[in-house]
């Protein structure tokens, strides 16, 4: 059961540095990075205890394969994009100033849009150690492989962990008011990425396929996090002609 946990540890020890460097091309407060703490520990019991329930209880529907899959589909991003969203309320908090902060307020678009995105990486980082937790519980005999064997998962996982940060993106946008608008176009765009699985899993199409658009999205994904982290934020036109008020 060691080996895929060893493989755990060496895809967060590669991808942490990259989200420090995009968290510090924000230049928010560090309220930005309490999201990503708490979604670690809700990513780990989403996808250990309440997936897992959902996913039973369809496949004991006994409905035939492809209505299954279908429904599988949309387990995880309706749930998972939920959960990203209850780290929202923290931003509101903001106890240290950002060593290169620009002054925003707390509560700016700027803090929003990277709390969101910290809220989806800390979720893809806990994903990470959910998946190995389950295969080394279910399956200790794949699960104890020495850690190199897991070059997929290592290369999948990485990649994944981004898409989490786009589609949090996608969600937290709409803030308060435009929410459940956000929301659900979050949840579409997860659909998406995971819809490869259903052709995948019946046959249609190889492994490959299936990582060619996984890397395709996550470079898109990376470049769309990094241009909104870093763009600044909009100010208010003053009025020419007529004095501050």
């Amino acid at each position: 059961m060691v080996g895929i946990l060893i493989a755990a540890g060496v895809t967060t020890v590669l991808v942490l540095p990259i989200i420090y460097v995009m968290w510090w091309s924000s230049k928010t407060s560090w309220a930005t990075l309490l999201p990503f703490l708490i979604q670690l520990p809700m990513s780990l019991l989403l996808n250990l205890t309440l997936k897992q329930w959902f996913s039973g209880v369809i496949l004991g529907l006994g409905l035939p394969e492809f209505s299954a899959l279908l429904l599988l589909l949309l387990v995880a991003p309706i749930t998972e994009e939920a959960v990203k969203l209850l780290s929202l309320p923290l931003l509101w908090y903001s106890p240290l100033p950002h060593p290169a902060a620009t002054g925003e307020p707390v509560g700016s678009w700027r803090q929003i849009r990277a709390g969101g995105v910290m809220s989806g990486l800390g979720f893809g980082v806990g994903e990470i150690w959910a998946i190995a937790t389950l295969v080394s519980l279910l399956n200790p005999a794949i699960g104890g492989y020495p850690w190199f064997f897991y070059q997929g998962f290592i290369i999948e996982r990485f990649l994944v962990v981004f898409i989490h940060g786009l589609t949090a993106l996608v969600s937290y946008w709409g803030y308060w008011r435009w929410l459940p608008v956000t929301y659900l176009a979050a949840v579409g765009l997860h659909t998406a990425v995971n819809a490869p699985v259903i052709p995948y899993q019946l046959g249609v199409i190889g492994y490959m396929p299936v990582l060619l658009y996984l890397v395709f999205l996550s470079v898109v994904a990376f470049f769309v996090i990094l241009i909104t982290l870093t763009k600044p934020e909009k100010r208010p036109r003053r009025s020419k002609g007529k004095p501050n008020q």
